[in-house]
């Protein structure tokens, strides 16, 4: 059910986005989207019998999905699955065994390395997925520290205060990680991504 909320979020926040800039309600359920693909992210990781295919499938799926979203969101972002991978790197870095301080440098250097190549969410993102890999069973802690990147977010990002609203998405999944019981065969989530954008790129290009 968290996935099919995450998904649907999205739509509508994208939506929003193309047609409905003016309309601040679009972004504000849209906000729920990205903490809840990042719960999943850090869920897939625990779960995953190959973290390497694991991450290769993020990957191809920023990649096949980097046109449509320049296209869509007119930017030269790239898109959140790139954030997303970056976000299991990390993780993998965490957890293999190596002098901590090589550890925290690789960490450090993906974390600016996806503010300087301007990844969607960037930084913020990444915390998100490392916060719910390291605290998946405190969720108290989620909520403390997502509050608190959040909040920093929008001082050195200059995040739209409907931001905030990103926080009710960790209270969904704090309430709904042991009932989320509906199933998403992973192929059609993922083709959803850049599916979805081509749909609104097309939609966008018959109304003008």
């Amino acid at each position: 059910m968290l996935k099919l909320i995450a998904v649907i979020t999205m739509l509508i926040d994208h939506i929003g986005h193309v047609f409905f800039s003016d309309n601040i309600i679009f972004a504000l359920i849209g906000r729920l989207s990205f903490p809840i693909f990042a719960w999943s992210i850090a869920r897939g990781i625990r779960n995953t019998k190959s973290l390497k295919n694991y991450s290769m499938r993020i990957l191809i799926l920023a990649l096949v999905s980097q046109i449509p979203y320049a296209i869509l969101f007119e930017n030269n972002n790239l898109n959140v699955c790139f954030t997303l991978f970056f976000g299991i790197i990390c993780i993998w870095i965490y957890k293999y065994q190596m002098n901590f301080i090589f550890k925290y440098i690789g960490i450090i250097t993906c974390l600016l390395l996806s503010d300087f190549l301007n990844f969607d969410y960037g930084i913020y993102g990444i915390l998100t997925i490392i916060i719910f890999y390291c605290f998946h069973n405190k969720y108290h802690l989620v909520l403390i520290f997502q509050t608190i990147i959040t909040l920093i977010s929008l001082e050195i990002y200059h995040y739209s205060v409907v931001q905030v609203y990103s926080l009710i998405a960790s209270v969904l999944i704090i309430l709904m990680h042991n009932y989320d019981e509906f199933k998403i065969n992973k192929y059609l989530y993922y083709i959803f991504f850049p599916g979805h954008m081509i749909i609104l790129l097309l939609l966008k290009k018959f109304i003008s």
